[in-house]
Parts: C-alpha cells; sequence; structure tokens
C-alpha cells in the first residue's frame, strides 16, 4: 500500500511500525500532544487490492483535534478573559473590578492534557 499519507489538519501522524503490506496489522492514528485522535482509535488496514481501507488523508478516516481546556470560573469580583479560546496554548487573563487587586497569578495557560497551568491565583481581594 505504500505510505498511507498525511493526517488530514496535521498533527499526528500514522504508525506504520507494523508494515504497510497486504499482511499488515491495522495502522493507528497518533497524535502529537495537545490533540486528541477524531474518532478515537482510528486505524486503517492495507487490503488484498493494495489500496488502504479508507483514505487516510480523508478527515473523516481520522483526524488530531486539538484539545480544549474547561472554562475558568469568574472570581467574586473579576473575570476571566480569554480572547483566543480556551485550547491547548491559549492564555486566559484575571481582570479584577475597581478597588480590588489580584491575589497571584494574572494568567493561566492551556497546557496538553488538557488542564490549565496551575497558575490561576486566587481570585481577587479588596484593595
Amino acid at each position: 500500500c505504500g505510505a498511507p499519507g498525511s493526517v488530514s489538519g496535521g498533527n499526528g501522524s500514522w504508525d506504520v511500525s507494523g508494515g504497510t503490506t497486504y499482511t499488515s496489522v491495522a495502522v493507528p492514528l497518533s497524535c502529537s500532544p495537545g490533540y486528541d485522535e477524531v474518532p478515537s482509535s482510528a486505524t486503517v488496514t492495507c487490503t488484498s487490492a493494495g489500496t488502504w481501507s479508507a483514505d487516510p488523508t480523508n478527515s473523516a478516516t481520522g483526524q488530531c483535534q486539538i484539545q480544549t481546556c474547561a472554562g475558568l470560573s469568574n472570581p467574586a469580583a473579576g473575570s476571566w478573559s480569554c480572547p483566543s479560546g480556551t485550547d491547548v496554548g491559549d492564555t486566559c487573563t484575571l481582570s479584577c473590578n475597581t478597588g480590588y487587586s489580584p491575589n497571584g497569578a494574572t494568567s493561566t495557560t492551556c497546557q496538553a492534557g488538557p488542564a490549565w497551568d496551575g497558575n490561576e491565583g486566587d481570585g481577587c481581594d479588596i484593595d
């Protein structure tokens, strides 16, 4: 069958360590850190006709989607702003209401997992 080609959207590859011939086992999708397989456990298999069982470059066959962190809870006297979103690599910033100051960090970044980097601080304290 030859190499299965690029994963739709990039950020991953088809693991051909088991081979690319008709006797090969199913070739699983392997995603980069911070990305999830969609659908999960996506595979393609080399058929007796010498073609892949599904088009490995088609997003319906399998793709790697970026992970998204859960939304942040706003503190009583402030709010989180995430202008780029809450995907892996995105950063959110904390703003406090007038008369209040941040207690700790004022920004946090979504990491692979997905999980926030732990720099959410302790909200906003009265001045």
